[in-house]
């Protein structure tokens, strides 16, 4: 008997809880709910956060670090805008103009030309590895250039052509750099170059190889910008 209305009494109790759950609105029934869902909110609002400071630092370290380049080149100015085709000129009173109100843009004047396909000669390579030599070569001749410019301001108007030997390892590293021949006239010129050449690096080979190019130097004539 007493077995028989302990079931029953089970029954009661389940039913009843049943018809009070059917009783309660959405929002009772979501409302254990609510601190989960805050909890997963809070959570990706601190990522979005984390983010946003991780992306700031960066810009703040690219920033800083383009600062410093611009400063250790030389030939670059630290004071004007730099251009596609120049620097802006300023003094203590700012970028200047001219009269009709447009920038005043000082020219670069030195010039490197990098050598063509043919001017390049590899003792081993074939036709494919003189088309990866040529590309770091003429990725890295315009860098030549602040050299050349001030070079240009103790010894105004002196061009002329360096022949270059490379001997290059298998590593892609410069083993030597010997000047064939020189037009420039410039024994302290020609140094600068040389050293600046040595430290390029060129793509892997099973063997080391002995490359020959030549890069010209000039200085380009005056020209108004924007004509």
């Amino acid at each position: 008997m007493a077995s028989l209305f302990g079931k029953c009494w089970n029954n009661f109790v389940l039913l009843a809880a049943a018809v009070l759950w059917a009783g309660c609105s959405d929002g009772d029934k979501n409302a254990d709910k609510l601190p989960e869902q805050e909890k997963v909110n809070t959570e990706q609002s601190l990522d979005v956060k984390k983010e946003n400071d991780e992306k700031a630092r960066r810009d703040s370290v690219f920033k800083a670090s383009i600062d410093s380049v611009l400063k250790s080149v030389g030939n670059l100015s630290t004071h004007g805008t730099t251009t596609l085709y120049g620097v802006v000129r300023s003094s203590s009173k700012g970028l200047e103009r001219d009269k009709d109100g447009k920038f005043i843009i000082e020219k670069a004047k030195g010039f490197a030309k990098t050598p063509t396909f043919e001017e390049l000669s590899l003792e081993r390579g074939v036709y494919d590895d003189r088309v990866s030599f040529l590309r770091p070569i003429r990725q890295r001749t315009p860098g030549l250039r602040h050299i050349y410019n001030k070079h240009l301001k103790k010894s105004p108007s002196f061009s002329g052509t360096i022949v270059f030997r490379l001997n290059i390892n298998a590593d892609g590293t410069v083993q030597k750099v010997q000047i064939d021949s020189t037009t420039t006239g410039n024994r302290a010129f020609d140094e600068e170059i040389r050293k600046a050449v040595s430290r390029w690096n060129f793509p892997k080979k099973n063997s080391e190889d002995v490359a020959t190019f030549p890069i010209r130097f000039y200085e380009d004539e005056p020209a108004k910008i924007g004509d």
